[in-house]
């Protein structure tokens, strides 16, 4: 893409485009992670993920493709998808947050969160967004004493810094995220090459990546 107003050749980086971008398949993502979980015995799977109102009508595409993936996976077991959203300010008053999106509205807030967790129905086990969700789930199951993965199984995404933090080692699906640079980078130079012929964005078709288990 050429920001014809500058004349500026951009690319995008984690941005789900048609033309000049680089991005990963989240999609199958979720479904390596939901069908990973299957095959240790789990069909009690849920989806958890986080919001706040700061994010409201924001969420990134990786979180709807996610979703996607995930429900699709359970849907072709014959399995019942769980699908949770934590309001991560709800809990504490909503007079502060008055502004809450629909979305917001109907997320859960810690209690209810516990209440979940508490419940003969509780999940087997989890696909969590991302890292940092996949932690703070873990630590409401520390508070409720229940214990990861004996208890409930827990498995995050993106194969972060924040992961390592975890008390309890997690699974995750790696995104490579290196090379996605590398190759956003290359596509830049790529454009700059071209020269005016760059002001054809379709020149550059986009680069989708396959993340993995690890």
């Amino acid at each position: 893409t050429v920001d014809s107003n500058i004349n500026l050749p951009i690319v995008y980086l984690n941005a789900k485009e048609p033309f000049s971008s680089v991005y990963v398949d989240d999609y199958l993502g979720a479904r390596i992670a939901t069908e990973h979980l299957f095959k240790q015995g789990f069909r009690r799977i849920a989806f958890f993920h986080t919001s706040s109102p700061q994010q409201k009508g924001q969420d990134h595409y990786s979180k709807t493709d996610r979703i996607e993936g995930y429900r699709s996976f359970m849907a072709e077991q014959g399995l019942v998808a769980q699908i949770k959203k934590f309001e991560a300010d709800i809990y504490i008053d909503k007079r502060f947050a008055p502004d809450l999106s629909p979305e917001a509205e109907e997320a859960l807030s810690k209690s209810q969160i516990l209440e979940w967790l508490r419940s003969p129905s509780r999940p087997e086990a989890v696909v969590c967004y991302n890292d940092p969700d996949a932690m703070a789930l873990q630590q409401f199951l520390y508070e409720l004493r229940l214990r990861v993965p004996e208890d409930i199984a827990l498995i995050g995404y993106n194969n972060d810094e924040m992961g390592l933090l975890s008390a309890t080692p997690l699974s995750s699906i790696h995104i490579p995220f290196y090379e996605m640079a590398v190759a956003t980078v290359n596509m830049a130079v790529s454009l700059i090459k071209k020269g005016d012929a760059s002001r054809d964005y379709r020149s550059i078709p986009s680069i989708k990546f396959t993340p993995k288990l690890i």
